[in-house]
């Protein structure tokens, strides 16, 4: 695993601290869980994505609002919150049913099924011959390879469904 990068605005780490007890280097430790969840922040509009990570970090689940910069991880709040514990319990069931599920948690969509970096190389190679993103390439495999799966086996001696 690559070690990732993080940055952050003191005042709102100061600010995170004052409201919610917990600073943004902790919030940092999040990113570190095996487990965690990583979803984008559907509700915001702004021309710079923004996204929640849901990791363990000591006896709690914290939720990480951050954006991506340069190829840095730009924490922008944190905190221990319900819902953020709710879709980080949610999905942790759903993953163990179904890798790819587009189900909605809590309003947020399902995370990103996390790649290797060689992967995501490919697809994004692969995307620049076409006009799609390699976003959109992984989705459409993704959605081909569940639909493919979960067809009701045959009923008959000659295949019928």
């Amino acid at each position: 695993m690559v070690a990732a990068s993080f940055d952050w605005d003191e005042d709102r780490n100061r600010e995170s601290q004052r409201k919610y007890g917990v600073s943004f280097e902790v919030a940092q430790w999040a990113f570190a869980d095996a487990k965690r969840v990583i979803a984008e922040d559907a509700s915001h509009r702004q021309s710079e994505k923004r996204y929640y990570c849901f990791g363990q970090v000591g006896s709690g689940i914290l939720t990480v609002r951050f954006t991506y910069r340069g190829g840095i991880i730009r924490i922008i709040g944190a905190g221990y919150w319900r819902r953020g514990k709710k879709i980080y319990e949610r999905q942790g069931s759903l993953h163990k049913r179904a890798i790819g599920h587009r189900a909605r948690c809590g309003g947020f969509p399902s995370p990103v099924t996390m790649l290797r970096k060689s992967s995501v190389e490919f697809f994004k190679a692969e995307a620049k011959k076409y006009p799609t993103s390699y976003q959109a390439m992984i989705r459409r495999l993704l959605d081909l390879y569940a639909a493919e799966f979960s067809k009701a086996p045959s009923t008959g001696p000659r295949g019928r469904r």
